[in-house]
């Protein structure tokens, strides 16, 4: 790898805890001084490109996309973040909602698939209980790092909090977690990260579940919220 790698595992307590640690990888090879940040983006932006080929055809991907490789060479965040809400305001007007939804779902299973640390940490919890009810009552005690989840009845709220994280981000995604405040994307992104939630729990439950966008920061709330059906 070309960068180093913060960790935040079990001993980060939050970030106005003194008790926190933050653990870091570090490259123990040389590296190149013209390294571009924006490959670190690049497997996500490929997965999104081929999502929309697959589901929309090339001419609608090429007009989509009008732009990426100058967006890339600037090597700039922000701009990269604003490129990606344009990117998604173009899928929009270009393809009907159920289009849109299903370019954005196959992103976030496949996010899911290539990110099972914390889905397979919480099966092995699931494997250790009883019954589902007991898991879902030991899970829901104690807080995550920048994200939570409430019980309402049949339902699990899914919380995630990227403006409390780091820099404060807008979304945990790296292709629009630099968008400037008060510019807000379509909710559209936002069902990648609904079927990356809906893939996490289905595995950790083991069954098939229903879940629904409720707010989230790039549409302009503090925080997201992802909506679970148990029932």
């Amino acid at each position: 790898m070309h960068y180093g790698i913060e960790i935040y595992d079990k001993r980060f307590k939050g970030n106005d805890n003194p008790e926190s640690v933050v653990g870091f990888w570090e490259p123990i090879i040389p590296i190149s001084g013209d390294f571009n940040p924006a490959q670190m983006i690049l497997g996500p932006l490929n997965e999104f490109c081929g999502r929309i080929e697959e589901y929309a055809g090339t001419d609608i991907s090429n007009k989509v996309l009008k732009g990426k490789d100058k967006m890339l060479a600037t090597k700039d965040p922000v701009k990269g973040s604003l490129w990606m809400k344009q990117a998604i305001d173009r899928l929009d007007a270009l393809t009907d909602k159920k289009t849109g939804v299903k370019i954005m779902t196959a992103c976030g299973k496949s996010c899911n698939a290539h990110n099972q640390k914390d889905t397979d940490e919480l099966k092995q919890m699931r494997d250790f209980c009883a019954t589902e009810e007991e898991f879902l009552k030991k899970f829901i005690e104690p807080p995550g790092n920048g994200a939570r989840t409430e019980r309402k009845g049949d339902l699990l709220i899914q919380h995630y909090t990227p403006g409390k994280y780091k820099k404060g981000l807008r979304c945990y995604c790296s292709l629009i977690n630099m968008l400037p405040k008060g510019v807000n994307a379509s909710p559209t992104y936002c069902q990648c990260s609904r079927a990356f939630v809906q893939a996490h729990w289905e595995a950790v439950l083991g069954r098939p579940l229903k879940v629904e966008v409720g707010k989230t920061a790039i549409m302009g709330a503090e925080e997201c919220e992802f909506i679970i059906h148990l029932k």
